[in-house]
């Protein structure tokens, strides 16, 4: 009896761990089959909503085109989304900044305008959104505006040109239309009280853009992606023949007798849709 018993007890010890196993083996099977589902209700789980509880920090409109936005959190954060916008409800991105480590965020240039400003913060398996998100800024930056530039196609080959809309400003000649946004080459800064008198001595070259950044008293630049600019076409004339070079256009016109011979040569003035361009009195046709 004694060891029917211990057989007894034997084969259920042996018959509850093969049951076990089975169960384990289920388990285990069930869990791969469900680990999709599983995994894809965590990645939910990491996008639960908080309700607002930090706020964007109002600096009001300002004069730097590369502005720093900060807020104010009493939480700590795994990282913030700061989208800068054409609309409040920051449907679309001018500027996006993402995983941001700290409580602030300069920002690229922008043109002058406003923006709208939308802030998120990541924190564990949850995010929130600032409370004031859709908060405007507006950008004022400095603009330097440019008077008595030359214009279209124009024989000067001196500047006389006058600077407002700041108090100092740089200035650079170019001969081409993409040189502006570069900072090189940029004159020193200068009062807008001096007025731009620069020779214009680029040989063979007719096309020049005149660039001009601007600065306000408390420091703020014009950013020279945005500078100011004008664009004109210098043309020069040359002459040959019995006239004295010194004497005007017009002493030559009429100096000239009929017995003599002059060339009028005009360069730089390749428009042929200009038709009769009158030049001192004379009528050339481009």
């Amino acid at each position: 009896n004694v060891l029917s018993k211990v057989k007894r007890r034997f084969f259920l010890i042996i018959n509850g761990s093969q049951i076990l196993l089975g169960y384990r083996r289920a388990l285990l099977a069930t869990l791969l089959v469900l680990s999709p589902i599983l995994l894809s209700c965590v990645g939910k789980l990491a996008f639960i909503r908080e309700k607002p509880d930090f706020s964007i920090t109002d600096s009001g409109p300002t004069s730097s085109p590369t502005p720093t936005v900060s807020w104010f959190d009493s939480q700590t954060a795994v990282g913030y989304t700061l989208r800068i916008s054409s609309s409040p409800e920051c449907e679309s991105a001018v500027q996006e900044y993402v995983r941001i480590p700290d409580k602030s965020q300069k920002l690229s240039s922008l043109a002058n305008g406003t923006y709208y400003l939308c802030l998120s913060r990541t924190r564990g398996v949850t995010f929130s959104d600032a409370d004031n998100n859709g908060l405007a800024l507006v950008v004022n930056a400095p603009v330097a505006t440019i008077s008595n530039a030359p214009s279209g196609y124009n024989a000067s080959t001196k500047l006389d040109v006058s600077i407002s809309g700041g108090e100092f400003y740089k200035h650079k000649l170019v001969a081409t239309t993409t040189g502006c946004a570069e900072e090189k080459g940029y004159s020193q800064e200068q009062p807008v009280s001096k007025k731009i008198t620069d020779d214009i001595n680029f040989k063979d070259t007719f096309a020049y853009t005149l660039c001009v950044v601007a600065r306000d008293a408390q420091g703020n630049w014009q950013d020279f992606a945005f500078a100011s600019k004008v664009n004109w076409n210098l043309f020069r004339l040359s002459f040959t023949g019995k006239s004295s070079p010194t004497t005007s256009i017009s002493d030559r016109m009429f100096k000239d007798d009929a017995s003599g011979s002059t060339t009028w040569t005009l360069t730089g003035l390749c428009d042929s849709s200009l038709g009769n361009v009158a030049v001192g009195g004379l009528a050339v046709r481009t």
